[in-house]
């Protein structure tokens, strides 16, 4: 698949998030949840499925990768409760490392020579893509709320699909541009308590006045 089309599917983990806090937490689906639901799964639609109404094997694993990443965020929520959010990414960071070189091991063997942008590439998904990313999330999180921390995450579905256009020139589609927009409705709903929102940010509601 490409990598704008990806970024959003990525994003519809928002979806798989709110079922498998009910199946693991046995947290209540609300109706703001179920929608956004809802849309997510029209947006894959719109971005995944080709004329004869199947799933390519790139969009497929994204998909699949969706739902993995919603069961870490809920297992997560589950360790963190009584961890150092540095200690837990410490050891995140580990067992994703150990995993990473067994199956690269496994997969590929051991490689008889590193050229550059091999060693670069690494380099970049290991220290600013993972560490500094998830550490920073981790730390800024004490600081502002968990309102701003969804709105601002949400924007790696954008800025990927945007990157993506600009500097691979991928096509875009009136398809895949609707799916796009109701995947990253999807995120902000879900995401976004309205009245919550507003009280926090001390915006009034305008109220008509009294006769």
């Amino acid at each position: 698949t490409t990598p704008g089309k990806q970024s959003f599917l990525i994003a519809s983990y928002v979806m798989f998030v709110p079922f498998l806090s009910c199946f693991l937490l046995r947290k209540r689906i609300n109706g703001r949840e179920l929608l956004a639901a809802i849309l997510t799964l029209a947006g894959i639609g719109c971005i995944s499925l080709n004329e004869s109404l199947t799933i390519g094997l790139g969009e497929g694993l994204s998909v699949g990768f969706a739902f993995l990443f919603a069961l870490q965020i809920v297992l997560v929520s589950i360790f963190a409760r009584n961890e150092d959010p540095i200690r837990l990414s410490f050891f995140q960071f580990l067992s994703a490392g150990l995993l990473a070189a067994v199956t690269a091991l496994l997969t590929d063997g051991i490689p008889q020579s590193c050229s550059l942008l091999t060693l670069g590439s690494l380099l970049y998904l290991i220290v600013p893509n993972t560490v500094l990313a998830f550490t920073i999330q981790n730390v800024a999180q004490r600081y502002t709320s968990e309102t701003a921390t969804a709105i601002l995450l949400s924007l790696e579905s954008l800025f990927g699909f945007l990157f993506s256009v600009w500097f691979l020139e991928e096509p875009v589609t009136a398809k895949v541009v609707l799916g796009c927009i109701l995947i990253f409705a999807a995120v902000l709903l879900s995401k976004i308590d309205a009245a919550k929102f507003l009280k926090r940010h001390n915006i009034g509601i305008p109220t008509p006045k009294q006769p």
